[in-house]
């Protein structure tokens, strides 16, 4: 009794070979068994600093720009709050704050403060 099998093309023994070994590569990484070159999220630095989100009414500057008013023109300063929440207040006159400054909000105001008076 003499059986024959059918040969494989070694081009298309090779592409299965590979795809197996890649698709146990993936597995291997999504499972959390090979570690990662890259940063963790622990690993990453905090945005914010631990004394700012002790601040219920302080965020950082987003956007700053001038809105039509009443025939005028206003200005209108959107903060993200340290909760992720954003806020929006207006001003009659342009006020003294960029993109990225920290403020704490406070009766319609938005008033810069220091990274140390942060509380």
């Amino acid at each position: 009794m003499n059986l024959s099998f059918p040969r494989i093309n070694p081009l298309a023994a090779g592409a299965a070979a590979s795809i197996i070994v890649c698709s146990l590569v993936v597995a291997a990484a999504f499972a959390g068994l090979i570690p990662s070159a890259g940063l963790r999220k622990a690993d990453m630095p905090t945005a914010r600093p631990a004394s700012a989100q002790a601040c219920a009414q302080c965020g950082t500057v987003v956007g700053v720009r001038a809105v039509p008013a009443d025939g005028r023109s206003a200005w209108r300063v959107v903060t993200r709050m340290d909760d992720d929440s954003m806020r929006a207040v207006s001003t009659p006159e342009r006020p003294a704050l960029a993109v990225g400054d920290r403020v704490r909000i406070a009766d319609g105001r938005a008033t810069r403060i220091s990274q140390v008076d942060d509380h």
